[in-house]
């Protein structure tokens, strides 16, 4: 079902059971994997713990602010070079594909807000590939720095754990669980929707002029792009 006709339908129906159900899980198979790692079980605490570390280098709180905050004021920003003409910010990789669709797309609203918050909703998706490609590059920095230096080491520690556990399939269970418990929102996730809350800022706020939402003088655009 995909109406927004609940209260949750907005909130989300997960519900911190299945997450008590998850970690308990999580760490009774790890426990009983490690007796039967047997004196070789530290390889276990230590594989955990490093993939631990990595979770814990990206708090979705954090990456979700940085959508919302950098990503959004760097696009704002570089419209608002533009409809300055300023030769500040022109060096920035969108800054030219700005440029072109400002200058063959003249508004007829009178607000400087009005005007950069639609150009900030058309310009919107295609920042938001670019900006999605730059951050994951800085996640998986920050991992390598902070949590993984060598993944190659991490990538041969686990394969002896399989092969000592006599196959990958219950390391792939606790990677599951693993998943559910600390990575339910992964951090791009997190990040992106911080994009969208700061899209959601935009188009929702009014014009002055005619007291309307932005989202509202969109639809006005296409309906009359339509006729």
């Amino acid at each position: 079902m995909s109406a927004f006709l609940e209260y949750v339908d907005f909130c989300g129906g997960e519900d911190a059971g299945r997450l008590s159900r998850s970690v308990g899980d999580f760490f009774e198979l790890a426990a009983d994997l490690r007796g039967r790692l047997g004196r070789q079980g530290y390889l276990l605490d230590n594989h955990l713990c490093i993939l631990l570390g990595a979770a814990a280098a990206n708090p979705v709180f954090s990456v979700s602010e940085q959508g919302f905050n950098n990503a959004g004021a760097e696009l704002r920003e570089v419209i608002r070079f533009v409809m300055r003409d300023e030769k500040e910010g022109r060096e920035h990789p969108l800054y030219e594909k700005a440029k072109a669709y400002i200058d063959s797309h003249p508004l007829p609203y009178q607000e400087n807000y009005t005007r950069r918050s639609l150009y900030f909703a058309a310009l919107f998706g295609e920042f938001a590939e670019h900006a999605v490609a730059e951050y994951r590059s800085a996640l998986e920095r920050r991992i390598q720095n902070d949590a993984i230096p060598d993944a190659a080491k991490l990538r041969e520690v686990r394969r002896s754990i399989c092969d000592l556990l006599g196959g990958e399939a219950d390391m792939e269970r606790l990677e599951d669980l693993f998943r559910q418990c600390f990575l339910s929102v992964t951090p791009m996730a997190g990040f992106i929707q911080g994009m969208a809350d700061s899209l959601i800022s935009e188009i929702i706020s009014r014009d002055r002029e005619t007291s309307k939402l932005i989202c509202q003088l969109m639809l006005d655009a296409n309906l009359a792009g339509q006729e």
